[in-house]
């Protein structure tokens, strides 16, 4: 029986972790950092990092898969979005993932604003910029 009682505490306490888990990334405007972080029970995990000297901010339209069968094979494929931090022509950091159009375009107007840097809208074939 204290086997059991032990079994059972444990899955209550992965339950109880899995269901009190976020992440994501938070940027440090005024520190220029930023971090990939989890936060479980209330306790926040996620090693800062320097932000470069950011250029721009893109999003960028990609096709991703939307799941999987029990079989292992593609369940769908649908438009996704992407924001990325440049900091050259070439390098990208901070790259964060999205559904929504709405989701990135949002999410990259207050980016650019918060680092005061220009928008590019990569989505269609004809980029522009949206915040100059």
């Amino acid at each position: 029986m204290f086997i059991h009682l032990n079994i059972g505490l444990i899955g209550l306490a992965i339950g109880v972790a899995l269901l009190t888990y976020q992440g994501g990334i938070e940027i440090d405007v005024s520190r220029q950092r930023y971090r990939n972080y989890m936060v479980v029970l209330g306790v926040t995990v996620g090693e800062w990092q320097k932000l470069s000297p950011i250029k721009y901010v893109t999003v960028v339209r990609y096709l991703g898969v939307t799941g999987e069968t029990e079989s292992g094979a593609i369940d769908g494929v649908a438009h996704m979005y992407k924001l990325s931090l440049a900091v050259d022509d070439k390098r990208r950091v901070v790259k964060i993932k999205t559904l929504a159009l709405s989701d990135a375009l949002s999410e990259a107007m207050k980016i650019g604003e918060a680092l005061d840097v220009k928008v590019l809208d990569c989505t269609t074939p004809n980029r522009k910029w949206i915040r100059e």
